[in-house]
């Protein structure tokens, strides 16, 4: 089998030339799928895939979709699509590009860079035209795609094994907090209820540092938000920023010690998780510590099958007050633990999954770099 340094020293030992993608591709506009009759045939727009389905396609060649408007994400397609007027589609000479090489390119660029707007990325056809790509010839194309849809394989297959041990542990929580369950482990006397509140020691706000103010950040003393929650992993280990000594006293911002729950009250309002290190908390986070009958995990599971609703719709935020109101199951302390030690073993497999697919993330993204690091035919050594 000829491999890809073979077919590179054969066809490009001086380089490859740096296109234009304008001078290659062909940009076109979507439009919009209400007018179209009904069918089977996808709709997509910036963010992927949509709802909606059409009769008649935009294309049936296969496609690389770049966005103009919201998401930045770029798309391969090989089935025929629509694509609405958020994202464009792309038309090439086959003998020439690779439409699969030309995707594995566009993922190489930081689109934001050529946005023309800072609050809703947006991107226009000309400044897509003028970025420069290499462009070996057709056979190294084909080697490069052979080997990066290897990788890419590999992810997806990660993704679609971590979205069914994410069902599967859903499936396996609801069972286990459970009427029926809990009533086994605990008896026939049933299941005692209680409320949040009934069982919690402390629950307190925090707040964040002004923004202005550089004394206040850059420290040593990690500080919570939302965002912090919604990382993967079971626990809090880690926050993205610090804050000074001054910023604590010079804010509303708490700090909280190991083993406490942090529940977000808003964006992500219910979302629970217990830190293993001492944290300053922002405003939207509330901080509970609980009496020693009950396991800050168990309740962080139980708020995971909590939905907090008005007259049927899901509510935007969460008080104090309706935290405390929560009703959790109340069996005994051992079956809390047992419960939790269950649980905690299963979503340890799903940590794992999102490791490893990190892992070939990253894999994926040094090996594309490097196969697409050609150096330029007028540049080279020859």
């Amino acid at each position: 089998m000829t491999t890809l340094k073979q077919l590179i020293d054969q066809h490009c030992p001086g380089g490859v030339d740096y296109v234009r993608l304008g001078d290659v591709v062909t940009i076109k506009n979507g439009s919009d799928w209400k007018t179209q009759e009904p069918g089977s045939v996808a709709v997509y727009g910036s963010g992927g895939k949509m709802g909606a389905k059409v009769r008649i396609p935009a294309s049936t060649e296969p496609s690389v979709l770049l966005p103009r408007k919201g998401s930045l994400e770029v798309q391969f397609v090989d089935t025929p699509f629509w694509n609405i007027d958020t994202a464009f589609r792309t038309e090439t000479d086959p003998t020439r590009l690779c439409m699969k090489y030309f995707y594995y390119s566009m993922k190489g660029f930081n689109l934001s860079e050529i946005s023309t707007s800072a609050t809703r990325p947006s991107l226009t056809q000309t400044a897509l035209k003028e970025l420069s790509f290499p462009l070996p010839p057709r056979e190294v194309q084909d080697k490069i795609v052979e080997y990066l849809d290897t990788f890419a394989e590999m992810c997806e297959n990660l993704d679609t094994d971590i979205a069914q041990r994410e069902r599967q542990f859903a499936a396996y929580r609801e069972k286990l907090l459970s009427v029926e369950y809990l009533t086994t482990r605990h008896g026939p006397k049933g299941v005692d209820y209680v409320q949040l509140g009934d069982t919690s020691l402390s629950n307190i706000g925090g707040g964040t540092p002004r923004r202005d103010n550089p004394d206040f950040w850059g420290g040593d003393i990690p500080w919570a938000s939302v965002g912090d929650l919604t990382a993967a992993g079971r626990t809090l280990t880690a926050c993205r920023q610090q804050i000074t000594e001054a910023g604590l006293q010079g804010s509303s911002s708490k700090m909280v010690d190991t083993g406490t729950l942090l529940i977000a009250t808003r964006m992500s309002p219910g979302l629970a998780k217990l830190t293993e290190i001492p944290v300053a908390i922002n405003q939207d986070i509330r901080a509970l510590t609980f009496k020693d009958f009950i396991n800050p995990k168990f309740v962080s599971y139980v708020l995971q099958e909590t939905r907090f609703e008005t007259n049927g719709t899901i509510v935007k935020s969460i008080t104090s007050k309706q935290i405390n109101e929560v009703t959790i199951p109340f069996p005994p302390r051992e079956v809390q633990d047992e419960i939790v030690a269950k649980l905690d073993a299963m979503q340890e497999l799903i940590d794992n999954l999102r490791l490893e697919r990190q892992q070939r993330q990253q894999q994926f993204d040094h090996y594309r770099e490097r196969l697409l690091s050609f150096p330029k035919k007028n540049t080279a050594e020859v």
